[in-house]
């Protein structure tokens, strides 16, 4: 349920990050990847914090991640 949600509004901001079409898609896979091994960690401390905020944060560093990846 959690990627048939989340996979559309992903893609756009990892698109909106800079990535290419043909590699959006295994970015966007790092993203669900890296919120499988670190749900457990999400917290909402403050109000304003949510879920989805949280998840465009691992959208954000992941795009950068594979931009810097491919820079080099």
């Amino acid at each position: 349920r959690l990627t048939r949600l989340f996979t559309p509004l992903v893609y756009v901001w990892v698109r909106k990050a800079g990535i290419g079409e043909a590699d959006a898609a295994d970015v966007v896979q790092d993203v669900f990847l890296e919120i499988a091994r670190s749900v457990n960690r999400f917290k909402r401390e403050r109000k304003g914090n949510t879920f989805t905020g949280w998840v465009r944060t691992i959208a954000q560093r992941r795009s950068i991640d594979f931009r810097r990846r491919f820079q080099d």
